[in-house]
């Protein structure tokens, strides 16, 4: 009614995958309340809830995936068919012999929950100027035993923001001015586990455990500014001051007993991100549009706790992730069938953040800065109706993207127990990088009368191949995907 709408959702999807032991289950839970407090407050109430339940199959090497790609007859390792993956469990859960078990013997999978929950009020001040103050609390849950390791554990999320917008005019143009600020806080505590060859993903010994913080602290301002008919500028200024501070402690077991090591990590990061945009729109046909912008991006903690050589430790000398980008863009629509975006972009990035595996029987990925990089690509999306009065509920739509990213200085080192050697990677390609996108959809959707809203669709998605290494020796296949 005029004081209140509220909306529910839910939805439960189930599926089971080609390989063995890739099933899952996820629930959903929405709900969201609008109440009008006066007739110039209002609050707004969310909640979101989701359960998600995925049994995992193990990673299978590119000679296991040959010899049997739909890992047929590997239920039980004992007896398993060739090509079958495995994992390799600790007979007592802590040291000494091990045994080979399949995914489903072992009970591999991801068991979490995550449920958010958001308030926030607004308030006018008057016709020009509203305020916004937003609390959101979000809590994961995760229970993850992925690999012979089970991950346990709390995230806890708490998120405060204030911001004011107002509309003036300044020498008789308008004027958007938007300012706010922001608090977020971060605390889990998370435990490693190995597992047992007992079924149902038991646990063991406790391998690891790690416990710390991260909080930021935030600000943002902006000016938007109509300058003239046809034109406006935009102008804004964020920062963040980040604090993280976490402990992670690796337990070692043997006949002797128990042994253990603390590792601790505390860093403080300053970020400033200024922006410029300028678009000019000199008729209803077309919008032109260019941008400057710069971002950063900090480590998370789990970054700072394994090393290059894929080994607990010390990984705290990583630096923020900073880029300055420049954009030039047009949206075109020559008729109301048609419309045309395209925008270029450029950017440098200095530190970039990439994470990637140290190799085989290591603890897991580390993250490094690669000193200097480049990404540099295009964005191109057209919606046409081919036919509007014959059909007028038919239309193409189709979104393109080249993402071209390079290394212009960055150094590999890598080692093993007994070698070392650096490999200059000036040049190469960013691995894990799609360098061609392409997703064109023909549909028609009924837009009016007894059927209104029946429709169907034909798509086709096509990615390109893209490297997986830094050296650019082994590349990932394209593919084409068509759905109906």
């Amino acid at each position: 009614n005029r004081h209140y709408d509220l909306m529910i959702f839910g939805s439960d999807v189930r599926g089971n995958g080609f390989i063995a032991n890739s099933r899952y289950n996820t629930s959903t839970e929405n709900m969201r309340l609008h109440v009008n407090l006066t007739s110039s407050d209002r609050l707004i109430l969310k909640f979101v809830n989701n359960v998600t339940d995925a049994f995992l199959p193990a990673r299978v090497s590119l000679n296991q995936y040959r010899a049997n790609p739909y890992q047929q007859g590997c239920t039980n390792a004992s007896s398993a068919a060739a090509g079958c993956a495995s994992v390799n469990l600790l007979l007592n859960g802590r040291y000494g012999e091990k045994v080979a078990m399949s995914p489903e013997e072992a009970g591999l999978g991801r068991f979490d929950r995550r449920t958010v929950v958001g308030l926030r009020w607004e308030h006018d001040f008057n016709s020009h100027t509203m305020w916004r103050n937003q609390f959101t609390y979000d809590q994961r849950h995760i229970d993850q035993p992925t690999s012979p390791m089970a991950y346990v554990g709390p995230y806890n999320s708490y998120n405060v923001s204030s911001d004011i917008t107002n509309h003036a005019e300044l020498a008789g143009r308008a004027l958007e001015t938007f300012a706010g600020v922001s608090f977020d806080y971060l605390d889990f505590g998370s435990q490693t586990y190995n597992v047992m060859p007992l079924g149902g993903a038991t646990r063991g010994a406790m391998s690891s455990e790690s416990y710390g913080h991260q909080w930021n602290l935030g600000a943002r301002f902006q000016e938007d500014w109509h300058f003239a008919p046809d034109w406006h500028i935009v102008a804004g200024l964020g920062g963040t001051y980040s604090d993280i501070g976490a402990t992670e402690t690796l337990y070692g077991y043997s006949a002797m007993g128990r042994s253990q090591r603390a590792i601790t990590a505390n860093r403080f990061y300053f970020n400033l991100a200024p922006e410029g945009a300028l678009i000019y729109t000199p008729s209803k046909n077309w919008t032109l549009h260019t941008r400057v912008g710069t971002a950063y991006g900090t480590p998370s903690s789990p970054n700072l706790f394994i090393t290059p050589q894929g080994e607990y430790g010390n990984n705290t000398q990583l630096k923020s992730q900073t880029s300055v980008g420049i954009d030039l863009g047009a949206d075109w629509h020559p008729s109301s069938a048609i419309s045309i975006q395209a925008t270029g972009f450029y950017e440098f990035y200095k530190n970039e953040l990439v994470s990637q595996s140290a190799g085989v029987n290591t603890v897991g990925s580390y993250t490094f800065n690669a000193p200097a990089s480049e990404h540099r690509g295009v964005v191109l999306g057209v919606e046409w109706k081919p036919l509007p009065k014959m059909l007028p509920g038919g239309r193409v739509k189709l979104s393109y993207t080249y993402d071209n990213q390079v290394y212009t200085n960055y150094t590999e080192v890598l080692s093993n127990s007994t070698l070392s050697r650096s490999f200059s990677r000036k040049g190469h390609y960013i691995p894990g990088v799609i360098p061609n996108f392409l997703n064109a959809r023909f549909l028609y959707d009924q837009p009016d009368g007894l059927l209104e809203g029946l429709g169907g669709y034909a798509e086709v998605t096509w990615r390109d191949s893209y490297w997986l290494d830094n050296a650019n020796r082994l590349k990932a296949p394209g593919y084409a995907l068509l759905n109906l």
